[in-house]
């Protein structure tokens, strides 16, 4: 992966080892013909040491081989803090040490789209009212139908 396509998140091997990007910082050349370098912070997932590594635009890091689980906290005991995998709900248990502490009363990151709810309810609402109009139109042309009938 190109030091240009690197972004935060992203974990890359580096020394061996696999590192997760925390920032990354661009330094564009004030000389003509000098290379952009880039700068990242990252944090290596064995033993949570930074690293600061910096690259120009044309150099790269391998990815690393790491998947992201997505799991669920389920509750926690004075060895370790237990996780449900939402996947194949497998549970795992990860010791309590200095590496690994579980923050209570912190929020989950939310992964809805607030905007993007907000104008589907309003659509819902809109297509909602839409159809109870048209419904209150047809029971008013059918009675319409009806009293025309018994004038005859």
């Amino acid at each position: 992966m190109l030091a240009k396509e690197i972004k935060p998140g992203a974990v890359v091997n580096y020394n061996d080892s696999p590192h997760i990007v925390e920032s990354v910082s661009v330094q564009s050349p004030s000389a003509r013909g000098s290379a952009t370098l880039y700068k990242f912070r990252t944090r290596n997932l064995v033993t949570k040491q930074k690293t600061d590594i910096t690259l120009k635009g044309t150099d790269g890091l391998d990815d690393a081989d790491f998947h992201r689980r997505e799991v669920t906290f389920m509750y926690a005991d004075t060895e370790a803090a237990h996780f449900l995998d939402s996947g194949d709900f497998n549970q795992y248990a990860v010791p309590r040490d200095d590496a690994a502490t579980v923050k209570t009363g912190s929020l989950e990151q939310s992964n809805v789209n607030t905007t993007e709810v907000l104008v589907d309810m309003i659509d819902a609402q809109r297509l909602f009212a839409m159809r109870s109009k048209l419904i209150a139109t047809a029971r008013d042309v059918d009675e319409g139908g009806s009293q025309l009938l018994r004038m005859s």
